[in-house]
């Protein structure tokens, strides 16, 4: 009971200072830290405003302190002011994205691959095949896997044409949509290829 005070409290005066920050600077902070947050440097901002402000307000002495962000070895190198990433990139290349070279490699290569996924649909137990139904929740048998299996490639392969598709859609340099049209061209021509090499070899 006591901790779930303290934290009631802790919680309040962290929301009170990130409040602070953002009226202040008119920029959120980053992330809460335990007691404190992570935020951008701004000249805006004063941190012995923060100490005093949260002091009155909670008639207690509360004293806010800038902490280096370390690692086990050194601090933290800052983020370059240039950096940016895709966040769809991202998102193919952690889920549904499948390499040109996970399809060239062989039938093994490609069925780890789309395991993570295909295991969401289909399980196979004591040699019967079970896939999952989702209008009631249940898995269920079933005599036919390869339906399934077809649709995990072709989702995966519908996921990274997309992604190229995309991506020459933003490309201005010819040479390198030329690239991208070479690769676009193989995963066409992959959907029967891939189909036919994991049955084969199944």
């Amino acid at each position: 009971m006591l901790n779930n005070v303290y934290c009631f409290l802790e919680n309040s005066v962290l929301r009170e200072a990130m409040n602070f920050y953002k009226n202040k600077t008119n920029k959120k902070a980053f992330v809460k830290m335990f007691d404190g947050f992570i935020s951008e440097e701004d000249k805006k901002f004063n941190i012995h405003e923060l100490s005093d402000f949260i002091s009155e307000l909670f008639d207690n002495k509360i004293e806010y302190i800038y902490k280096p962000i370390k690692n086990d070895n050194d601090i933290i190198e800052p983020m370059p002011k240039d950096f940016t990433f895709d966040i769809h990139e991202l998102n193919l290349k952690n889920n549904l994205y499948i390499s040109k070279n996970d399809i060239e490699k062989d039938a093994l290569s490609i069925a780890k691959k789309i395991s993570n996924n295909l295991k969401i649909h289909l399980k196979y137990s004591n040699e019967i095949f079970y896939c999952f139904n989702k209008k009631n929740c249940l898995w269920i048998k079933t005599k036919e896997p390869s339906q399934i299996i077809i649709e995990t490639i072709n989702k995966y392969l519908d996921y990274t044409l997309n992604y190229y598709t995309n991506l020459l859609t933003k490309t201005i340099e010819e040479v390198k949509r030329e690239e991208i049209k070479k690769i676009i061209s193989f995963y066409l021509t992959s959907y029967k290829k891939l189909i036919l090499l994991l049955f084969i070899q199944c």
